[in-house]
């Protein structure tokens, strides 16, 4: 008997994707938050399991956001007031696993951390 490729008879693919999502100790979500000054600090250490990390600036003033131990207002990546960044693996297979390092141009700014 000839069957369609839409046949309900033939078994269904196993979805791994989703298997493996609901298993709680292959994917962690951190949600934290770092205070902002005028002087560069490390936000984020180092974590060679990071797949994905994004900055929300919840404050009023400027931010700025450094790979490395050392931030400089005006270099980097500029985060706006109420705006977001995310870092992902970019196209060639690349992710900066490294620290970064965040500096603001006010005092007691607040940003909002989900590092995945």
């Amino acid at each position: 008997m000839f069957r369609h490729w839409f046949d309900a008879r033939w078994p269904k693919p196993r979805d791994h994707h989703g298997e493996f999502d609901r298993h709680a100790g292959n994917y962690r979500v951190i949600n934290t938050f770092a205070t902002v000054g005028v002087a560069s600090a490390i936000v984020r250490q180092a974590d060679e399991n990071r797949h994905a990390l994004t900055f929300t600036n919840s404050s009023a003033n400027n931010i700025w956001l450094s790979k490395g131990a050392v931030a400089v207002i005006g270099s980097g990546v500029f985060l706006a007031p109420n705006g977001s960044v995310t870092a992902k693996i970019d196209a060639y297979g690349y992710f900066y696993r490294g620290p970064w390092a965040a500096i603001a141009t006010g005092a007691a700014s607040n940003m909002g951390i989900v590092d995945e």
